[in-house]
């Protein structure tokens, strides 16, 4: 089946017509699911240029046969690409088939449904079957809302998508399932997609009232995040910090943890505090006060440098002795 698939996309012209009749043809016979999935994850994808009526009719009935075959963790990527093109009946159908099949089938189809509502926002189903699944409080569901999260930070990082999806991720910062929050924690990673804007700062008053994400362990990346934008919005980057070191203080010395190697940006962001003016430098000298309280060994060296260097103004300084006259 392999060879003559690649012989059919490989001739010029193409051979879609006759392609999809061996796969029709081949249909009618006994075959394990591994052989429709090994091919499904390496041609399927060249349906979108073959007759989509007769490519749909296929894949349903290949869906009907094999439904487990949308449980692999392999086969997201191709739901994912056959919402560029198959019809919204045939997407809501997969979807729940896809949904049936274990915890990988229930994540997949929360990430495929995000996707295509980015892709065909004109789709009224979509926004609808999102607004059951975040309203939702059934745990089975839990891992489909996890799907729609990480599909969210995909978003995140695309600046097109980014005012779409803003929505969708303020409402499920709030979350206690695990699941989720373990998709949610890979913003963190995306030092470089915080812009200075709206969106990034309500994203960011919004950790500031769900603290608990920052025990991620990819949270140790945020300080490098923060010293990106405190000059953008210094008083709210010194909340945020603060907010940090009231989650994981215990953490910021401890050399085990990776939170000891992060800690130099945030004195990066006090000290920027301080340099500048009113109550913005006060909330730089609090900032660096705590680091010092919790025993951050960079924050101790760099106060003490700076000790040393500062002269003592409360001595009087020794006058140079006069020779005398003879």
């Amino acid at each position: 089946m392999s060879a003559l698939s690649q012989i059919c996309l490989s001739a010029k012209p193409q051979a879609f017509d006759r392609w999809l009749e061996i796969l029709e043809k081949h249909q009618t016979r006994s075959e394990s699911p591994a052989v429709w999935s090994a091919l499904a994850h390496r041609y399927f994808s060249y349906l979108r240029q073959a007759d989509h009526e007769r490519a749909q009719v296929l894949l349903d009935r290949l869906f009907a046969m094999f439904p487990s075959i949308l449980g692999e963790v392999r086969d997201v990527r191709l739901m994912a690409d056959l919402q560029g093109w198959i019809s919204p009946d045939y997407a809501k159908r997969w979807l729940a088939v896809m949904a049936e099949q274990g915890e990988n089938g229930l994540q997949g189809s929360g990430e495929v449904l995000m996707l295509r509502h980015a892709w065909r926002q004109g789709e009224g189903w979509l926004s609808d079957m999102l607004e059951e699944l975040l309203t939702s409080i059934a745990p089975d569901t839990a891992l489909q809302r996890a799907g729609v999260a990480h599909t969210l930070i995909r978003m995140w990082e695309e600046p097109t998508l980014r005012a779409l999806g803003h929505g969708y991720l303020l409402r499920l910062l709030p979350s206690e399932e695990k699941p989720v929050r373990d998709a949610l924690g890979e913003m963190f990673r995306l030092r470089s997609s915080w812009p200075p804007d709206q969106f990034t700062w309500e994203i960011m008053d919004a950790l500031a009232e769900n603290p608990g994400l920052f025990l991620d362990g990819r949270a140790e990346h945020f300080p490098e995040i923060l010293e990106g934008l405190v000059e953008y919005q210094p008083l709210r980057v010194a909340k945020l910090a603060h907010v940090v070191i009231d989650t994981v203080g215990a953490h910021l010395a401890d050399t085990a943890s990776g939170w000891a190697f992060h800690c130099e940006s945030l004195i990066s962001v006090a000290l920027r505090l301080q340099d500048m003016l009113g109550e913005i430098s006060i909330r730089g000298v609090e900032l660096f006060e705590r680091l010092l309280e919790f025993n951050v060994s960079t924050a101790a060296e760099m106060a003490l440098s700076l000790d040393r260097r500062t002269p003592n103004v409360g001595v009087r300084p020794r006058l140079p002795r006069r020779r005398m006259k003879r």
